[in-house]
């Protein structure tokens, strides 16, 4: 009987699949890059044995967080794809490469190899966990910036706040993440009108948090906004954009910086957290929603998890990799099926790497 070896190997991202993966793939649609039949491969999320912009708006709802997996893969863990090292892979038979290995028979000891490809990471910059980027390349001074001219208006009536990268130039993608006063403001918008016409834009707008990414095949200067966020005040004032908004993470991708990696995080309004830490919710106890803040000092895969008071799995709120940074979570007292829990005690816990921390939650309707 046949042996068939097939490996297989689980999660491991590491922050490889980006914004800039997707505008490799919107070049390569217009003939501006070139892929080796790996790339293709790795492009190839949709799974429909093609590379095109598609795959590209794929890329960049998994980098903002709208899926957390491609067609292509057999569940949501299995990010990888093998194919034998002494298979001759090729342009013209890239998709219909062998992901394993048959003996007929197996009757003595043999070895072979494999080449590894993750979904998504055309670039091909993964790295294993714990392992240090590669920082021999000069660091860039571009950065993230807002118009500066303060917020003024009454609640209920809608503002833009511009958002700018400067010093840089010959921009084909980026990704960043926003955390805004959720008692000042209600994000209602992530608008593009200044990116030429082939760019894509995913983004996710969450109770405190937008996540953005963009991409496209002609290169943009940084002279105009790369985005305009529209929110509405929900208390009347003048505000400085400083105050209300902190960029947790930014990555600039110029089309002469192929490493894909962050030129560097910025914040306006608060530092860098130095260590993990769960603060208790507010308010406590509470008969709504209550707000959970927490702190990661490093880019780590968090979850943040609400128990009952025997222990039992009721809530998972967070579940990702997290840039360092400052964040707000909210409960909406309903358990993973979407049914409204019970008063009681609660516990809600943080897990990252080995730092975990609980804090107890009392609810009452």
């Amino acid at each position: 009987m046949p042996y068939v070896v097939r490996p297989e190997k689980e999660y491991d991202i590491n922050g490889a699949i980006s914004a800039y993966d997707a505008g490799l793939i919107l070049r390569y649609g217009v003939n501006l890059e070139t892929f080796t039949p790996y790339q293709l491969i790795a492009g190839d999320v949709s799974g429909n044995d093609s590379v095109m912009a598609f795959d590209a708006g794929l890329i960049l709802q998994y980098t903002v967080g709208l899926i957390n997996s491609f067609p292509v893969m057999p569940d949501s863990t299995h990010f990888w794809r093998f194919v034998p090292e002494d298979f001759p892979i090729t342009l013209g038979n890239w998709s219909s490469a062998p992901d394993s290995i048959a003996y007929i028979p197996l009757d003595s000891d043999t070895t072979d190899n494999y080449w590894g490809i993750l979904y998504g990471d055309v670039s091909g910059n993964w790295q294993p966990s714990g392992t240090e980027p590669d920082t021999t390349e000069e660091s860039s001074d571009a950065t993230l910036t807002f118009s500066s001219e303060p917020i003024q208006g009454k609640a209920g009536e809608k503002v833009i706040l511009q958002l700018l990268a400067t010093n840089c130039s010959d921009i084909i993608a980026m990704n960043f993440t926003l955390e805004f006063n959720a008692r000042v403001f209600k994000a209602l918008d992530v608008l593009t009108p200044t990116l030429p016409e082939n760019w894509l834009i995913a983004y996710n707008i969450k109770h405190s948090q937008i996540k953005v990414a963009l991409a496209g095949s002609k290169t943009i200067a940084a002279e105009d906004a790369i985005v305009n966020l529209e929110f509405e005040l929900l208390e009347q004032g003048t505000y400085e954009t400083k105050n209300l908004i902190t960029i947790q993470q930014a990555s600039i991708y110029e089309i002469e910086n192929k490493i894909n990696k962050p030129f560097e995080e910025y914040t306006f309004g608060a530092p860098m957290p130095e260590q993990f830490n769960l603060s208790q919710n507010y308010p406590n106890p509470f008969n709504s929603q209550p707000l959970i803040q927490y702190q990661v000092p490093s880019s780590i895969r968090v979850t943040l998890k609400v128990y009952n008071h025997l222990g039992q799995e009721i809530k998972t709120i967070v579940d990702e990799e997290k840039a360092p940074g400052l964040y707000e979570s909210i409960w909406n007292g309903c358990d993973n099926n979407e049914l409204q829990v019970s008063s009681g005690i609660y516990f809600c816990r943080i897990q990252a790497g080995e730092f975990m921390m609980v804090r107890k939650m009392l609810f009452f309707r």
